[in-house]
């Protein structure tokens, strides 16, 4: 009989209620795609172009298959968990990952908008006091989910959960008042005891000779959810492949054909990474490695007063790609005033480069898988 820890059970009750809140989500992002045609048109500002339906029609659409791709996702580990395979473990560190990393940006964010809130102009019959509890809600909700996170990333890579996965039928543990019990009953023969099977031992078979066979390091769990997270990041940067959004890339800002060649750029990287990582690959770890050092450069070009420049263009150019801001020609947004800057972008240039640079640190440790399986190759090259 399996034996499910009482700390994975209540997990698979989380994950399910988070899976059916995405099947939610899901629907109702589905809802309102088909009921875009029944609306009318929405009014737009002088100087500002109407929404693009198409765009928008083709980006809800994106919204609803992450929402049910993310609840599949949780399905098929909550029923992992529950049958107790390995791979449902690391499944949920890499969910708990996740979690822990969006609800902090969410939680910043959520924080840092009563301060920001309070040197715009309030609309009449606004309530200031009403939008800061509302925040200060998010604030909360948004660090519930990431101790969420936080606490399936501790508890599943603890290595009491590691055993009960890896042999889920053993026997639970038994109590020393259990076992005192067990062994006066020995001792008692009016208890029926178990027969001892025969040993039959055979002096004349010759000794079996063992050859030690070369065998594949085993794959750190670490590695497998960067992997698994590049791999996420390639799925997520295909859909932008398609749309015709501008990127921001070390102080610049592309459109057009050089954009969609880098964001295909980068999603052929993000795959050849994860896939290598999977598979132990030494070139996939110097992708990976790289990747990150790219990202952390990359994210540091926008502590420049050009680069925060850039930065604002870009925006503007994106909302106007999205046509949803201000009309082509107007002034770059400024989302870098004192409050903005260092209340929400400061922290979470901070947080980020963190991030990354935590993704490397598990590589460089985990580095050893990598030599272990290239020495038999070579040993092998060398006959």
């Amino acid at each position: 009989m399996t034996r499910r820890p009482v700390g994975v059970i209540l997990s698979a009750i989380v994950l399910g209620l988070a899976a059916a809140f995405l099947l939610l989500m899901g629907a109702v992002t589905l809802f309102s795609l088909m009921m875009m045609g029944h609306l009318p048109p929405t009014p737009t500002a002088p100087g500002v172009p109407p929404p693009s339906m198409i765009f928008v029609k083709v980006s809800i659409a994106l919204v609803s298959c992450c929402y049910l791709a993310l609840a599949g996702w949780a399905i098929a580990t909550l029923v992992g968990l529950v049958r107790m395979r390995p791979w449902a473990r690391i499944s949920i560190i890499v969910i708990g990952s996740g979690l822990a990393a969006m609800g902090l940006m969410f939680a910043l964010v959520s924080a840092a908008l009563p301060t920001m809130m309070s040197s715009m102009p309030m609309p009449p019959n606004g309530n200031p006091a009403m939008l800061r509890a509302v925040f200060l809600g998010m604030a909360v909700v948004s660090l519930l989910v990431a101790a969420v996170g936080v606490t399936w990333i501790v508890y599943f890579a603890l290595r009491s959960t590691r055993e009960a996965f890896v042999n889920p039928t053993a026997p639970a543990p038994v109590s020393p008042r259990v076992a005192a019990t067990n062994q006066a009953h020995s001792l008692d023969f009016s208890y029926a005891q178990p027969i001892e099977p025969e040993v039959i031992i055979v002096d004349d078979l010759a000794p079996l000779i063992v050859v030690p066979q070369a065998t594949a390091p085993k794959r750190p769990v670490s590695i497998t959810v960067l992997a698994i997270l590049l791999l996420i990041g390639t799925a997520s940067t295909l859909p932008s492949f398609l749309l015709p959004l501008p990127i921001f890339f070390f102080g610049h800002v592309f459109s057009g054909w050089p954009a969609h060649v880098a964001m295909l750029v980068l999603a052929v990287w993000t795959a050849l990474a994860g896939i290598g990582l999977l598979k132990l690959n030494k070139a996939a770890w110097f992708l990976a490695v790289a990747y990150g050092g790219v990202g952390i450069l990359n994210t540091l070009t926008m502590v420049f007063p050009s680069g925060r420049l850039r930065m604002s263009e870009y925006l503007a150019s994106l909302s106007h790609t999205m046509a949803m801001g201000a009309p082509l020609g107007a002034p770059p947004i400024n989302l870098f005033d004192p409050p903005v800057y260092t209340l929400i972008f400061l922290p979470g240039l901070v947080l980020g480069c963190a991030l990354i640079l935590f993704g490397i640190i598990l590589l460089w440790r985990a580095r050893w898988a990598f030599e272990a399986k290239a020495a038999p190759a070579q040993d092998q090259a060398a006959v």
